[in-house]
């Protein structure tokens, strides 16, 4: 009894079974008829007034006087605002919109608003 020759490919294939890439050759109407207009002289950047676009910025609080351990915070506007060393401490810029409640910071309020409003 004679068995087919089952012996394994001498070439076998690549581990690889992803396809390969090709390059694109997709095209677009009126593509390859595009060619840049010699006789149009291209933009030239302009040169800035120094003028900065929107409204002003306001002057930042001076958060050298800190001086609690830990150095710089990620957030030093927000830890400013309850800092020991702040002479502005204890203000409460955040009103609740529905209530006389005022808070120190805005991520209260928004709680303050979830929860009882």
């Amino acid at each position: 009894m004679d068995l087919p020759d089952q012996s394994p490919d001498p070439t076998p294939g690549p581990l690889d079974t992803r396809p390969t890439k090709r390059p694109c050759t997709t095209s677009f109407p009126g593509e390859s008829a595009f060619q840049l207009d010699p006789t149009v002289t291209p933009v030239q950047p302009t040169e800035s007034t120094g003028q900065q676009m929107g409204r002003p910025r306001e002057p930042r609080p001076d958060y050298s006087l800190c001086k609690c351990e830990g150095g710089l915070t990620s957030k030093p506007a927000r830890h400013w605002r309850v800092c020991p060393y702040n002479p502005e401490r204890g203000a409460q810029p955040f009103g609740c919109e529905f209530c006389d409640k005022r808070f120190g910071r805005e991520d209260n309020k928004k709680r303050h608003i979830k929860e009882y409003h």
